[in-house]
């Protein structure tokens, strides 16, 4: 009599406990013996694997910076017991790999033109997926938060908020920090200043195309001299000199000078 009413307060229990959202999914078959002769079937009908050779463009100096990057983040983000701290969920890494804690290095910004150690988040797995594909912080947005953040502050207040839809917090230690901002800092006024030099550049050579053109105008506009295109040049050719009237000795034919009686090579 107590076993069955145990079963039955058991049974009673269950109905009333909601179920819990994060079960695991179940899906089974009344027949399985039915099921398995169809995925043989349909796996023998399955499309080939069609292989093709495409020419793409990688970093090689990323993957050659790799292991000076991994073991920069190792040092920066391992508690004194030994494991390595996501900087995005802040919880440690789930496992290891050749027992060390295996952790995910993530380029912060993408777009600069050098190799830097701090240039590199320590990330888990899971993190590393979601800030690489759901991060819309633009690179200069996380540049000037990165900027703007007091290194000086207390270590659980080193952190950047970014535009994600799990983890927003984007902690650092203040020797990674420093390290990152010299970086950013040094590699933005060099791109900075190549990005003036263009633009000077192309303020000259819009300033030489409207003399060109003016000149051009200029040219143009005159009665006399013909301007004929030639392929992607202009060439002027002015007008001949009208001939003079020349004086000549009546004796020797020699060019006697102008308003003279006098003739230099004869003497006439």
């Amino acid at each position: 009599m107590e076993q069955l009413f145990s079963k039955f307060n058991a049974d009673i229990q269950d109905v009333l406990t909601p179920p819990d959202d994060n079960s695991f999914p179940s899906s089974r078959t009344p027949d399985p013996e039915h099921r398995k002769e169809k995925a043989r079937d349909h796996a023998t009908k399955a499309d080939d694997k069609v292989y093709e050779e495409r020419m793409r463009t990688v970093s090689t100096s990323a993957n050659a910076n790799n292991p000076e990057a991994k073991e920069y983040l190792r040092n920066e983000y391992r508690t004194d017991d030994g494991s390595i701290i996501c900087q995005l969920c802040h919880e440690k890494m789930p496992f290891q790999l050749n027992g060390i804690d295996y952790f995910e290095r993530q380029p912060f910004i993408d777009n600069l033109s050098k190799e830097h150690r701090a240039n590199n988040l320590a990330l888990c797995p899971n993190c590393a997926a979601e800030f690489q594909h759901t991060c819309n912080t633009d690179e200069g947005e996380k540049k000037g938060l990165i900027l703007d953040l007091d290194d000086r502050l207390p270590d659980d207040e080193l952190w950047i908020e970014l535009d994600m839809p799990v983890h927003k917090e984007l902690r650092f230690t203040q020797r990674h920090l420093i390290d990152l901002k010299g970086a950013l800092d040094a590699l933005y006024v060099n791109e900075d200043a190549e990005s003036e030099g263009e633009e000077q550049e192309d303020s000259e050579n819009d300033e030489w195309e409207k003399e060109a053109e003016e000149i051009e105008n200029d040219v143009e506009s005159e009665s006399l001299p013909t301007v004929v295109p030639q392929g992607t040049r202009r060439q002027v050719t002015l007008p001949s000199r009208p001939q003079r009237n020349i004086s000549r000795c009546r004796f020797c034919g020699s060019p006697a000078m102008i308003g003279s009686d006098v003739c230099y090579s004869c003497g006439s």
